[in-house]
C-alpha cells in the first residue's frame, strides 16, 4: 500500500543541494543531489549564487511520486514549478 504522506528534507551544504524524500514509516524513498559553484572572492572567502542554489532546490524537489491521490502530487509539483523568491 502506498502512503500519501511524505517528508521532504533539504540539505544545503557548501558543496551542493541534496533532497531526501521519506515515506510515513521513515523509509528513504528517493535521493537527489546537485552540486553548485564555489565562488572565491579576493579575500579567499567562499560565496554561492543564491539563484543557483534556489534552482537546485526546486530541481531536486521535483519527485515523481506514486500516490493514491495524484491531484495532491500534481498540486505540489505545480507549486514548485511556479514558486518564486
Amino acid at each position: 500500500m502506498v502512503s500519501d504522506t511524505y517528508v521532504l528534507g533539504i540539505d544545503q551544504s557548501t558543496q551542493g543541494t541534496k533532497a531526501l524524500l521519506f515515506d510515513a514509516s521513515g523509509k528513504l524513498v528517493s535521493l537527489k543531489s546537485l552540486p553548485h559553484k564555489q565562488i572565491i572572492n579576493d579575500k579567499g572567502y567562499v560565496e554561492h549564487d543564491l539563484n543557483e542554489i534556489y534552482q537546485n532546490v526546486i530541481a531536486n524537489s521535483n519527485f515523481k511520486l506514486k500516490m493514491k491521490n495524484t491531484d495532491d502530487c500534481n498540486r505540489f509539483l505545480n507549486y514548485l514549478d511556479n514558486f518564486t523568491i
